[in-house]
């Protein structure tokens, strides 16, 4: 991630429409494991903690994130369980935790390495939920700024997550209602780059006015009464909740490296 956007995150995630509309999608597909009292949650690549603090209520919350800036403005928040450590190689026992967010992060790592170091340190029967970027041809700008990697098809995604151990119950896109709009603007942004003088690229987050604010949050909020009833067919971003089978015996830790930090939940 390009230095100075972690601070630039924190002052806007808990208002921005992408960011507050999503995190209360993760709450809703984290219900269940929420409701055991004393649940122990890893919140990998926890940026500056937006999400880590809505849970502290409801579970025992660890957070890990590479970027030590992210680390100090999640501790602005009151989180005190942070560790500095890259993703993949968590300096974390095995299966230490009952469930594992890894939102906005697997994008920007070896992926195969990250999901085998998630399947580790998550206990035989405990959930993980897995946040991504959807679709290839919607590169642009923010990925890049970002650091990262790759974006995802469903496919391509429910192979990684197998391939690592774990168990796919329910797989989704998110922000169907917009993926028309965004799609024209990052396919139309990269014609007109082509055209313009090359200029560093820009992440996507924008100073809105409260009113289209409130009605890009109430298009988030429709979609998330609809997911609990239907699966998205398109959209901006892939939502996966998986779990680790109890019979399945703890993988041995990939050999970690250095790797981008994530970003709280920001338009992919």
């Amino acid at each position: 991630m390009e230095a100075g956007l972690h601070r630039r995150f924190f002052e806007l995630e808990d208002w921005y429409w992408w960011s507050v509309g999503t995190r209360a999608i993760f709450h809703e597909w984290l219900a269940p494991l929420l409701r055991v009292r004393g649940a122990r949650v890893l919140d990998v690549g926890c940026g500056s903690g937006a999400f880590a603090a809505e849970l502290r209520d409801a579970a025992s919350v660890t957070g890990v994130d590479l970027a030590l800036e992210a680390i100090r403005l999640g501790r602005r928040r009151g989180l005190r369980d942070l560790s500095v450590g890259s993703a993949e190689a968590l300096p974390f026992r095995d299966a230490a935790f009952d469930g594992v967010a890894a939102l906005d992060i697997v994008e920007h790592t070896d992926d195969v390495r990250t999901l085998a170091e998630i399947a580790r340190v998550v206990r035989p029967g405990g959930v993980v939920l897995v946040h991504v970027p959807a679709f290839p041809f919607l590169w642009g700008e923010h990925d890049e700024v970002n650091h990262h990697r790759r974006r995802y098809r469903r496919g391509e995604l429910l192979a990684r997550l197998t391939a690592s151990g774990l168990r796919v119950r329910r797989i989704s896109y998110v922000n169907c209602v917009l993926f028309p709009a965004v799609a024209a603007a990052r396919v139309g942004k990269r014609l007109l780059r082509r055209l313009q003088a090359p200029r560093p690229p820009r992440p996507e987050v924008y100073d809105l006015p409260s009113w289209l604010n409130r009605t890009l949050a109430g298009c988030l909020a429709l979609e998330r009464l609809t997911l609990r009833r239907l699966d998205m067919p398109i959209g901006v971003s892939l939502l996966c909740l998986a779990d680790k089978p109890p019979s399945q015996a703890t993988r041995s830790p990939s050999a970690g490296g250095q790797v981008s930090s994530a970003q709280p939940a920001l338009p992919h």
